[in-house]
């Protein structure tokens, strides 16, 4: 049976619809994919208080009620069918910012972790955007410590969940000069923060942010 066929049967049983305006189409229709486009700002994030992240740009507000839903059910309901939305709303973003001699990097998820969810959310969105920029993806970061999920801690147990858990094994790679760090949402920093600051120690020089959604 066809790739094809086998889709068709899958829309069949199991429609669509729009997590805006629940007409059935896809899991986000043209109209409402429009609406959320023009509401993108692609805000820098205050990060004064951060010491590692010399940038964090986000394309979209968390608030927004469609983006929220996407990313959690991209994330937590295993929708990795969703990669083909979150394909059309970045590659529908303009990026106003040019990046040369960046490597695009994913927030790492730990491999049980990955193994429990099936995918990294950062790791497809890293290779829209590598995609999108024309960039070499590089996956040397890794979460050496499995630790509670972040969206379940406060800020401050937020910090110490993910204390010191990120290295850099390089993998006969030079260490990158300039990384960009790509997560799904940027809430308090915490995970950015560390990821950074394990970069920095390896002798990367600039470490920019880049997220779908700020929180």
């Amino acid at each position: 049976m066809s790739g094809n066929v086998v889709g068709w049967l899958k829309d069949l049983l199991f429609p669509k619809f729009c997590v805006s305006c629940k007409q059935e189409s896809d899991w986000l229709c043209e109209t409402c994919l429009q609406a959320i486009l023009n509401l993108k700002d692609y805000s820098s994030i205050d990060n004064q208080a951060v010491s590692n992240l010399d940038k964090i740009t986000a394309l979209f507000d968390y608030g927004e009620n469609t983006v929220s839903k996407l990313i959690q059910m991209f994330k937590y309901n295993y929708l990795i069918e969703l990669e083909d939305v979150f394909r059309k709303m970045i590659f529908a973003s303009r990026l106003d910012f040019i990046i040369k001699d960046f490597v695009v990097m994913p927030v790492p998820l730990h491999p049980r972790r990955e193994r429990e969810r099936g995918f990294n959310q950062s790791e497809i969105l890293a290779n829209l955007f590598a995609e999108k920029l024309g960039l070499e993806i590089n996956k040397d970061l890794h979460r050496a410590v499995y630790t509670k999920q972040q969206a379940k801690l406060s800020g401050v147990a937020r910090r110490d969940n993910l204390k010191d858990v990120f290295v850099f094994r390089q993998i006969d790679k030079i260490v990158p000069e300039k990384v960009l760090l790509i997560d799904d949402v940027y809430t308090t920093g915490a995970t950015m923060e560390e990821c950074a600051k394990a970069l920095k120690s390896v002798g990367v020089k600039v470490v920019w942010g880049l997220v779908m959604a700020r929180g």
